[in-house]
C-alpha cells in the first residue's frame, strides 16, 4: 500500500480527484498553480511515477509543463510591455517649429538642420550663398515660381511687420548684434515675440570654416522676405 504524506489540503484534493475523478484533475491543477503547490505536486509525480500511475501522471506532467511555460510566457510579455516606451511629443522648439510649418516652411527647416547639425557643410561665400543652398536642396531653387518675395526692402526701409513672418522665410535683417551690418538667415520661430528676439538659422561665412548654427537676433529691422512656395 502506497503511504501519502500529503498535508496541503489542495493537494490532496488533486490526488483525489486525479485517482477517481480524472476528469475533475485538470481543474483542480489550475487552481493550485501558486508556486509552493506546483513544487509539492511535482514531488508527488515523482514518487507515484509507477506503472499504475504511469499515465495519468504522464498526462499532468504535460499539463504541469504546459502551465509552466504559459505562464513564463505571459510574464516577459509583461515585462515587455512595461519596459515599452509610448512615443512622446518632442520640446525640442527647432523640432516643434518644423512639424507646426506649412510644407514649404517645413522642407526649408528640415533641409537647413540636416545640412548645419547632421552633415555640417561647409561652403565658400557668405550667408547668401549657404542659405540658396538649403533652398536649392530642398527643392526651391530661383525659378519656376518656387520662391515668392513677400516684402522687399532696404536696409533703410521700408521694414516688414512680425505678423509678416513664417518658419522657413529668408529674412534680410540688420545684424543689431554686430556692427549692425546686413545680414540674411532662415527664420525658425519667435524667441520673444514682443521684443522681436528670433531665433535663427544663419551662417557666418567669411572663412570660418564653420557650418550653419542657431542663433538668436534682434529681428526689429528686417526688410526682406523670400518663402519657399509649394505646390
Amino acid at each position: 500500500m502506497i503511504r501519502i504524506k500529503l498535508f496541503n489540503p489542495t493537494i490532496l484534493l488533486i490526488v483525489f480527484s486525479t485517482l477517481f475523478f480524472p476528469s475533475c484533475a485538470k481543474r483542480a491543477f489550475h487552481k493550485a498553480m501558486d508556486k509552493n503547490t506546483v513544487n509539492s505536486y511535482n514531488k508527488f509525480l515523482k514518487k507515484h511515477d509507477d506503472s499504475k500511475y504511469a499515465s495519468k501522471a504522464k498526462i499532468l506532467k504535460a499539463e504541469l509543463n504546459k502551465e509552466d511555460t504559459k505562464q513564463t510566457y505571459t510574464k516577459k510579455s509583461t515585462i515587455k510591455k512595461k519596459n515599452k516606451k509610448k512615443p512622446g511629443k518632442t520640446s525640442d522648439p527647432i523640432l516643434i517649429a518644423e512639424n507646426e510649418a506649412n510644407k514649404g516652411g517645413k522642407d526649408i527647416l528640415e533641409k537647413g538642420r540636416k545640412m548645419a547639425l547632421i552633415d555640417k557643410v561647409i561652403l565658400p561665400g557668405s550667408c547668401w550663398n549657404w542659405i540658396n543652398t538649403v533652398y536649392n536642396d530642398a527643392g526651391y531653387p530661383n525659378k519656376s515660381g518656387k520662391r515668392k518675395t513677400v516684402h522687399k526692402g532696404k536696409k533703410s526701409g521700408p521694414y516688414v511687420k512680425s505678423s509678416q513672418i513664417k518658419a522657413g522665410d529668408w529674412l534680410y535683417y540688420i545684424n543689431h548684434s554686430y556692427n549692425d551690418v546686413e545680414h540674411s538667415g532662415i527664420f525658425v520661430y519667435w524667441i520673444d515675440y514682443k521684443k522681436k528676439t528670433g531665433m535663427i538659422l544663419s551662417y557666418g561665412g567669411e572663412k570660418r570654416k564653420q557650418p550653419g548654427r542657431y542663433k538668436p537676433y534682434d529681428l526689429t529691422h528686417v526688410y526682406n522676405i523670400i518663402r519657399a512656395v509649394s505646390d
